[in-house]
């Protein structure tokens, strides 16, 4: 029986190990084949990857503008260029962007996690929980919530608060 619980342990962790090894900014409900995504987003997506959020920002832009996006395209672009005018501390835009994709999702998990570290960015902490409680009725283990957790606890140790 012990050896039974100990291959069963490393079967499950194995599975973990090469289930989801990547993590692309903030588009974790990419689930589309790339074939069928807009070339401007695939672009866009590939300039956040690499930090070039002034050419990401237009891609993105129009991705959107040709409207061939599903609307979960059309939030994850949303998000991407959000994600990118806070990159480049443009905090309004970012803002805007997020609000658009959250008409669209109000449940994105990406876009609320980037939301919640601008909001302590801009020394917003009471934003920055309400949307970490968002986050938390929607998932008990994601790592959006950990991330947004996470950076909460870091702001409140350098804040002393």
């Amino acid at each position: 029986m012990k050896k039974f619980f100990i291959n069963f342990i490393f079967l499950i962790s194995l599975i973990l190990l090469f289930s989801n090894t990547s993590y692309s900014m903030g588009s974790s409900d990419d689930t589309d084949s790339s074939s069928k995504m807009d070339k401007n987003y695939i672009e866009g997506k590939k300039a956040v990857e690499i930090n070039d959020f002034d050419k990401a920002i237009k891609k993105l832009k129009l991705s959107i503008s040709e409207d061939s996006l599903s609307t979960k395209e059309n939030t994850n672009a949303l998000n991407l260029i959000g994600f990118s005018y806070r990159m480049l501390k443009k905090y309004d835009e970012a803002f805007s962007y997020y609000d658009k994709a959250l008409k669209i999702d109000p449940k994105h998990k990406p876009t609320l996690e980037y939301l919640g570290i601008a909001y302590l960015e801009t020394n917003n902490i009471v934003k920055a929980e309400s949307t970490y409680n968002i986050l938390k009725d929607l998932c008990a283990l994601c790592k959006e919530k950990r991330s947004l957790n996470k950076a909460i606890k870091s702001y409140k140790k350098n804040n002393q608060q």
